[in-house]
């Protein structure tokens, strides 16, 4: 499993406190550019992923907005384990969110991310949200072929697979 990924997987169950703010979620927000006072109340998925990456030693995006990361890292077209994910969220193209790939199911990606109903846990999200797959530039530059994972459903034909993984011509 990936640094960062161990690293956002040992955060599940931190949440937003009913009274007053979580220490661990104000330390999310100070990795990132939000002026003024920070609390839990100010949605910081993007700064849980910024903290996630920064104790990983990789540089995150230092920005609050979710939508940042989709110009953070090297696009991949797939949903790899670990793969910084981008989702859609509202009309508006500034508003987005954004986790961590954890798996997908025939509906959706699984994302672990910071702020899911208010806390650090693994959610699904239909695949028609995801705006963006991303990568680390620091995980390597060399042509490393990641796999991709494979659905939790019926499983697709051989020829399918090699195709995705890169044996096959498209």
């Amino acid at each position: 499993m990936e640094r960062w990924l161990e690293i956002a997987a040992a955060e599940q169950g931190v949440h937003e406190y009913a009274n007053g703010d979580h220490p661990r979620i104000i330390e999310y927000l100070q990795t990132v550019d939000l002026p003024g006072e920070m609390h839990d109340e100010i949605p910081w998925c993007s700064a849980f992923a910024n903290w996630v990456m920064t104790q990983a030693g990789i540089k995150g995006t230092g920005s609050a907005a979710a939508v940042s990361w989709l110009k953070w890292g090297k696009p991949i077209t797939l949903p790899m384990i670990g793969a910084v994910v981008i989702l859609r969220r509202g009309d508006p193209s500034w508003q987005g969110h954004v986790g961590f790939v954890m798996g997908t199911t025939p509906h959706g990606v699984l994302v672990l991310g910071g702020n899911q109903a208010n806390a650090v846990n693994i959610r699904e999200y239909p695949f028609d949200r995801v705006r963006g797959y991303r990568w680390p530039r620091s995980a390597g530059d060399k042509p490393v072929r990641m796999m991709p994972i494979a659905h939790i459903a019926d499983p697709l034909p051989r020829k399918t697979w090699r195709t995705l993984w890169g044996l096959l011509p498209a």
